[in-house]
């Protein structure tokens, strides 16, 4: 046969395999049916690449399994060179830990340094099927340390400490643990923080010792490491006593159900907040005197009290309030003594329960001209501080009366009204708005008025007064018919206008 004729015969079983497991490489939709025709083929890339595929994909698949570890074996005995790690999770996932740490053990002779930890840890913790042999534990803890294996240090200090294997040894066992430590253990970090803290075994009670590896290890994110920071903050030992930081760290770990984490967030939280109010009580004390002299300052630090979470300030700030009433109602007294109007107004401005409580009366009496002749003499600006005023009486006790008010209301709405009809928008608004907590009817119907210059986003705030107002009892006061129907015809018509907007 010529040349040609060779090159164009079939191609050995062999490279067909071959060729399929190279596909697999390249094709991850398809990886499993080019393993599958590989392996079938028998080729020993085909099947180690197979075992893998199952291990990733069915790990709890006792049937696959079975197969990846049949596959795993074919291929080694192939020549394929297999990872020995995957044949032995194959068979941790089959309950066959003998075999797993027989797949190991030929790693760790290799000189594989997580293997020989692995195999170290298997003969040390004795799982199951494998019985525990402290001698051969220390052999492959000892060739991983080679390697600067900063687990393995760890635990073999951990066998040092309770003479497992190794005659008991304590300085050996806190030199290794520190040297796993500075190999970035955080296992071994948390060792040390943990014992350094208690004062246990191979480490003397040392506060500085414990902070400077709780620090690192909670760097490193380790759980327990955390739990001794929170610790050495909540007693104080070694720093400043800090409950708020301690409580900060223990609120994490609770979350992440940490043992002994509640318990300890309970305890620091309980002492937070009995030295909390032990500092509140004599700040408050502190406080107290500044009241007759100071009483603006006095103020200002109760209600910061207030806001720090000491409920006993309020009493402070009702101390504080009547002191400036006090003294603004002297200040308005005197102005009014002298025929001081400006001082008058400005002892009212400063919350003279006296000073507001005039003014509230005299804009009481303008209510008839108002209403019959449209006549107001109060500026706009003092209008609109009759709101404040009414609310300074109220809290001293000396509010208008019900029908005093209304008769100030009378005032406000005619001169929102007027406002209104000026095109004054925005004044009226102002106005109208400062006596929306009076639940005034007319005030409200004027309101939405100035609310609704034309615009989308007036029409919404005129809705939401006019639906508030037509939630008010007093609007079924027989008084406000005229207004009421007008109000609802103007819902209707704001409705209509927003369902033709949302058609666009």
């Amino acid at each position: 046969m010529g040349i040609f004729g060779f090159l164009k015969g079939n191609k050995p079983k062999e490279d067909k395999g071959e060729m399929y497991y190279r596909m697999s490489l390249n094709h991850n939709e398809h990886e499993r049916e080019y393993l599958e025709k590989s392996a079938e083929l028998g080729n020993r890339h085909g099947k180690a690449g197979l075992a893998r595929y199952y291990l990733e994909h069915f790990p709890k698949d006792t049937e696959k399994m079975r197969r990846a570890a049949q596959l795993m074996e074919e291929a080694e005995a192939q020549g394929a060179m297999i990872d020995r790690e995957k044949l032995a999770k194959i068979y941790e996932n089959l309950g066959d830990n003998n075999s797993a740490l027989e797949s190991r053990l030929k790693l760790a002779e290799a000189g594989d340094a997580k293997a020989q930890l692995a195999v170290a840890y298997a003969y040390e913790s004795g799982e199951d099927g494998i019985s525990i042999d402290y001698e051969k534990a220390r052999f492959w803890y000892e060739k991983a340390m080679e390697q600067n294996g900063a687990a393995a240090h760890n635990n073999m200090a951990l066998l040092y400490l309770n003479g497992r294997g190794v005659k008991k040894d304590e300085k050996k066992a806190l030199e290794l643990m520190q040297k796993a430590a500075e190999l970035g253990s955080a296992a071994a970090c948390s060792n040390l923080a943990w014992k350094y803290y208690n004062g246990e075994p191979p480490c003397p009670r040392d506060d500085t010792k414990a902070l400077e590896y709780a620090k690192l290890g909670t760097e490193k994110g380790n759980a327990r490491c955390r739990y001794v920071l929170a610790l050495i903050n909540g007693e104080g030992r070694g720093v400043p006593q800090d409950l708020s930081a301690a409580i900060d760290i223990l609120e994490t770990l609770v979350k992440e159900k940490y043992e002994d984490a509640e318990k300890a967030y309970d305890k620091y939280s309980t002492m937070f907040k009995e030295w909390q109010k032990a500092g509140f009580e004599a700040r408050y004390k502190e406080i107290y005197p500044m009241i007759e002299n100071e009483p603006k300052r006095a103020l200002e630090l109760f209600k910061k009290l207030a806001s720090d979470g000491y409920r006993g300030a309020i009493d402070g700030v009702r101390a504080a309030e009547r002191r400036l009433a006090e003294i603004a109602d002297d200040m308005f007294e005197k102005a009014k003594a002298a025929n001081d109007e400006k001082g008058m107004r400005e002892a009212a401005d400063n919350d003279s329960p006296k000073g507001c409580l005039h003014y509230l009366n005299e804009a009481r009496k303008m209510a008839r001209e108002a209403a019959y002749e449209r006549k107001i003499t109060l500026t706009d600006d003092e209008l609109c501080k009759l709101s404040r005023y009414y609310w300074v009486c109220a809290a001293n006790g000396v509010k208008p009366s019900p029908e005093d008010m209304d008769m100030l209301l009378i005032v406000i709405s005619v001169r929102g009204e007027q406002l209104i009809d000026s095109g004054d928008r925005k004044t009226a608004i102002k106005l109208l708005d400062r006596f929306g907590d009076f639940n005034d009817p007319f005030c409200q119907y004027l309101l939405a008025k100035a609310y609704d210059d034309g615009s989308w986003a007036g029409e919404d705030k005129a809705l939401a007064v006019l639906e508030k107002m037509m939630q008010n009892p007093k609007i079924n006061d027989g008084m406000y018919d005229g207004i009421r129907r007008s109000a609802q015809e103007n819902i209707d018509i704001i409705y209509y206008n927003k369902s033709i907007r949302d058609m666009r």
